[in-house]
């Protein structure tokens, strides 16, 4: 059976098992037209009908699933709602029922918030690119992490990314629209980061097993081996689906890019693997909305 078809089945456990790798190129026209135009922070609402694409998964390596985010017109994908991502910016979007999927731009540092009724929910992408990375860099120097080494590298770079986050979400909050009387439900950075644990690096499906420990006496460094001296990268994806009774849910995922190398050989034979183009779900996609 296909990705596709795997996902019109049953996305939430999909989404639990393949990490999804959200490809817009095929939208760049629309994208420079309503997007790239915009003037100021917003937020910026855009319309439902411009936005109503189409989408069709590919699979990608044995862990990963690439979504191909198509225009109205493409043949062999199935429509969807799409909100696009612009740095600095917050874009918001109501939803509808002339599709039963949505889908946003990749999340790396970004919050998603929701409000509404089920039946047309208003949901922001937002982001402060600029300030955060300019936060990033205060607490690496503050943490002095450049006199770092090895997995206190790695931690240092982590702990400045965390701490960097909580200080943007103030100004990513500013952003967003007023909810009124709905309570807003948010994704932040926090989140899917927060899901980076070795539990869940553990558990991962398909299976962190399946790209480092192979045979029962391999073993791996989470830290080091994982990310190869660097910082874990780890990535949000957020999607929802329709029911037509009850209306949208929304849900979130959270996924590890695999770099580094792998010990798979005994104590007495230690041999090195590369991981490559490997990716590791943590935990299961969780429901934010409603």
């Amino acid at each position: 059976m296909s990705d596709m078809q795997d996902w019109l089945n049953d996305p939430i456990a999909f989404a639990g098992t393949k990490s999804i790798i959200v490809d817009e190129s095929r939208i760049k026209a629309l994208n420079d037209l309503h997007i790239a135009t915009l003037v100021g922070a917003g937020p910026h609402a855009i319309a439902p009908a411009t936005f109503l694409l189409r989408f069709k998964l590919e699979a990608f390596q044995s862990t990963q699933a690439v979504l191909e985010i198509h225009g109205g017109g493409a043949a062999g994908c199935h429509g969807c709602y799409f909100l696009p991502y612009r740095a600095d910016t917050a874009i918001t979007l109501t939803l509808g029922a002339n599709a039963n999927f949505f889908f946003t731009s990749t999340l790396t540092g970004c919050t998603v918030q929701a409000y509404g009724p089920p039946v047309g929910p208003t949901v922001t992408h937002a982001n402060a690119k600029t300030q955060y990375n300019l936060n990033v860099a205060a607490r690496r120097t503050l943490l002095n992490v450049a006199g770092m080494a090895g997995k206190a590298e790695v931690q240092g770079k982590i702990q400045a990314e965390q701490q960097a986050s909580a200080i943007t979400a103030p100004q990513i909050d500013a952003m967003l629209p007023a909810t009124g009387m709905w309570p807003a439900k948010r994704v932040r950075k926090s989140d899917y980061l927060g899901k980076f644990t070795r539990r869940n690096l553990r558990e991962s499906k398909p299976g962190l097993r399946q790209a480092t420990d192979a045979k029962w006496w391999h073993r791996m460094d989470v830290e080091g081996a994982l990310a190869d001296g660097h910082k874990p990268e780890v990535g949000g994806f957020v999607f929802g689906v329709r029911n037509p009774a009850t209306g949208w849910a929304f849900y979130y995922q959270s996924s590890i890019a695999l770099s580094g190398s792998r010990n798979t050989g005994v104590i007495w034979g230690r041999k090195q693997k590369a991981l490559i183009s490997e990716a590791a779900v943590l935990g299961r996609a969780e429901k934010f909305f409603p």
